[in-house]
């Protein structure tokens, strides 16, 4: 079980240091103390009492998140699976994309032998953060099913277009030094209509004027009827026709970038080439059609920020505000998530970096930092065309704790944290 880094203890800490007075949001409830107390019992080997805490602040709603993580890691350690499990479930109702529970029920899912339910938090897991699968290879609670099919494919080459990880029935492969991926899977999330004819065993796609054609076993492509060098030639395994991932890529537009840590295949289509050159009229119409969601990493939050990191979510509430966001051309698409950010600036002075996202439907379609040392000057914007999934939350500073945002009341979903 992933035991994370204690982000409240290290929270705490920097109150202690910088002389914050202690939160005391409901009655007889010392909140800083309670954290504190629950993170020290767990570190102790005292997990009843640390359950019995835990307990206590569910019952009155408060520091949810850390109650629950406490409770599900004492149970796992007094060798509870089952108990954990049941934990971590309650907390992704409440939180579905939550990370670190994610792959804590992944973990008690192996060890109570549900393969199935195993593999499957995985998936989310990485569909959320790729970075993942170092620990996941190194893990001993994963020992039961790293053997299935499944798990190695999880695990193995990944390759994911505008955000989004593609899940193949033949799992990619390096030959020569370049990847090999299933052709119709990778065309068709390129937005490439394809074609095979099998007595000629060639492959035909097409793309907005573009017509690629490949045949298996030859090392000589055609783009639009010019010849083209390959360095490898199409291949055919467990019945897929796989071909090599860059040159498909690139030929179509796209960029191709390789993690070579993560086995990971990142391609990026290119960005709406917006023609609106309007700033004002169209800021404010889509000022009404977004919320902002402020992040501090010095705070309890599911991100493992650092204490000097930030994050700011600017949330569509329907697609006018993406498709007023592609309408812009890139300085106006920056620019506007800047000023966003600086609105709220006051919710996270101090941070050096803040992480600024445009969100819609639960994807990132627009990412890019802020440094506080050169003003927002020179951000530079990543563009997920088919949208970066994203666990999206509202911190409640208070109380120490966040909560999902689509899960909250309207009246919470607010264009700006500034008066909270």
């Amino acid at each position: 079980m992933k035991k994370l880094s204690d982000i409240l203890v290290v929270f705490l800490l920097c109150c202690s240091l910088m002389g914050f007075p202690v939160l005391a949001y409901a009655a007889e409830v010392d909140l800083l103390e309670a954290a504190n107390q629950m993170n020290y019992l767990s570190k102790s080997g005292r997990y009843d009492e640390c359950i019995n805490l835990a307990n206590d602040m569910l019952a009155q709603d408060l520091l949810m998140m850390e109650a629950y993580r406490n409770k599900s890691l004492c149970y796992y350690k007094m060798g509870k699976p089952k108990e954990a499990l049941d934990t971590l479930a309650a907390q992704l109702k409440l939180n579905p994309k939550n990370q670190p529970a994610l792959y804590n029920a992944a973990c008690a899912s192996a060890q109570l032998g549900e393969e199935d339910q195993a593999i499957n938090y995985l998936k989310q897991l990485l569909s959320l953060d790729i970075t993942d699968k170092r620990d996941i290879r190194l893990d001993s609670d994963f020992n039961s099913i790293k053997q299935a099919p499944e798990y190695q494919s999880l695990i193995g080459i990944s390759v994911r277009v505008g955000g989004e990880l593609l899940d193949f029935e033949v799992q990619p492969l390096i030959s020569e030094g370049r990847t090999m991926v299933p052709m119709r899977a990778i065309f068709e999330a390129l937005g490439a209509q394809v074609s095979w004819e099998g007595i000629t065993r060639t492959v035909t796609a097409n793309k907005d004027g573009t017509t690629i054609v490949l045949t298996i076993g030859k090392k000589v492509s055609q783009i639009n009827g010019i010849n083209k060098n390959l360095d490898v030639a199409p291949v055919i395994r467990g019945g897929r026709t796989l071909v090599p991932v860059r040159f498909i890529s690139e030929a179509l537009g796209a960029v191709v970038q390789w993690d070579t840590e993560n086995e990971l295949v990142e391609i990026l289509t290119e960005k709406p080439k917006g023609s609106v050159t309007e700033y004002e009229t169209v800021k404010k119409e889509l000022d009404s059609l977004v919320a902002v969601s402020v992040v501090d990493g010095l705070w309890p939050e599911p991100y493992d920020l650092y204490a000097t990191e930030g994050m700011v979510l600017i949330i569509a509430r329907d697609k006018r505000a993406l498709d007023l966001m592609d309408s812009w051309d890139d300085s106006l698409r920056a620019g506007y998530m800047y000023q966003t950010a600086y609105n709220n600036y006051a919710l996270v002075v101090g941070c050096e970096t803040v992480q600024l996202k445009f969100i819609y439907d639960g994807k990132v379609y627009y990412s890019g930092d802020m440094y506080y040392e050169n003003g927002g000057e020179d951000i530079e914007l990543t563009y997920y065309s088919r949208g970066l999934p994203i666990n999206v939350v509202k911190q409640y500073k208070e109380v120490l704790d966040y909560k999902d945002f689509y899960l909250l009341p309207a009246e919470e979903q607010t264009n700006s944290q500034i008066g909270d």
